[in-house]
């Protein structure tokens, strides 16, 4: 939820804590890549090398794993594209009944330390997240997530401290199964103590399905409708969203379709001025490499390819993945 205030340290973490199954089939799947290489003591790197205008970005990530002590150890080191070094540590350990992980790091902001605790009771169908740390600014950080399984659903509270201040909310998901539909209702205080809601509503069709969601937040109240349609023997998925926000009344079109090795796709959307952006997007595939280019062109008239590229050594598993940006201003007046 947008508005919902998060933790300020966590905008430095790409992991979330998980439970143990959890982390031993994300662990396992991210193995597959080394065509089973990775045994009971398991090691993964990747390496990738972010290019743009504004210089390059290096970025190396060693993942270990021990089944045996059920721990592992993640590693993360780099270089920004403005030359500032940066590295984060994820050292993990299951225990009994959930996972702990130590996170610690350093970026040009400073240095900044986690401790994320997951317990899970599966009888009852509860959880407990706690995580608390100091944060890359010096100041003390922390968050709570309480979760209980319903009989048709789950619900959360979370609870925390960031540098904005206090903020709690409650996360309700409730599923109808036999009709397939489902609801989602949040509502708390954010950290600047306003009140903020948001409620989700899905129903599934023969196609696809179709989502409504309404809220409010700092800017004023907000909703929008999104319906989605997917068709297996083509191979096609198309997404319409027409919505109203604080500015006025927006929409949006995109469609995805396969091809023999990748696919292709082009969006549209439309703000509340009535000024048009659009992108589209071509993946293509092959056995141990990718290319991927998305060509986005601005309601100004501005054009910006971004082509990804990576590659996978087969024998090792290491996998190297580039980054190229090009950027082009709106035409003259």
């Amino acid at each position: 939820m947008k508005a919902l205030p998060t933790l300020s340290a966590l905008a430095v973490l790409s992991v979330l804590i998980m439970a143990p199954a959890e982390a031993n089939n994300r662990l396992g799947q991210m193995n597959l890549g080394a065509k089973g290489a990775l045994q009971h003591s398991q090691s993964l790197q990747r390496q990738q090398a972010l290019a743009g205008k504004r210089g390059v970005q290096d970025v190396t990530s060693t993942i270990s794993r021990d089944r045996e002590a059920d721990t592992w150890n993640r590693q993360i080191s780099g270089t920004t594209r403005a030359g500032a070094e940066f590295s984060k540590e994820i050292q993990g350990q299951r225990t009994e009944n959930g996972a702990i992980r130590s996170i610690t790091g350093s970026n040009a902001r400073g240095d900044y330390q986690l401790t994320d605790t997951m317990t899970r009771d599966a009888e009852n169908g509860s959880w407990n997240r706690t995580i608390a740390g100091t944060n890359a600014a010096g100041a003390q950080v922390s968050k709570e997530i309480n979760g209980q399984r319903t009989d048709n659903g789950v619900t959360r509270t979370v609870s925390g401290v960031n540098a904005n201040g206090a903020y709690e909310y409650t996360d309700t998901m409730t599923r109808d199964v036999e009709n397939g539909t489902w609801n989602r209702t949040i509502s708390g205080t954010n950290a600047a103590g306003a009140q903020v809601s948001k409620e989700i509503n899905g129903q599934r069709t023969d196609d696809g399905f179709i989502r409504s969601v309404s809220g409010s937040n700092a800017q004023g109240d907000y909703s929008h409708e999104t319906q989605v349609s997917r068709d297996a023997e083509t191979g096609t998925i198309n997404r319409i969203t027409t919505g109203t926000n604080a500015t006025g009344s927006w929409s949006a079109e995109s469609e995805i379709q396969r091809t023999e090795n990748g696919w292709v796709s082009q969006s549209t959307r439309t703000n509340a001025n009535g000024e048009i952006s659009s992108s589209t997007g071509v993946m293509e595939r092959d056995d141990n490499s990718w290319t991927r280019t998305q060509t986005t062109t601005g309601a100004n008239g501005g054009v910006q390819v971004v082509t990804v590229r990576g590659e996978r050594d087969p024998e090792t598993g290491t996998v190297t993945r580039s980054r190229e940006v090009e950027r082009e201003g709106p035409p003259k007046p």
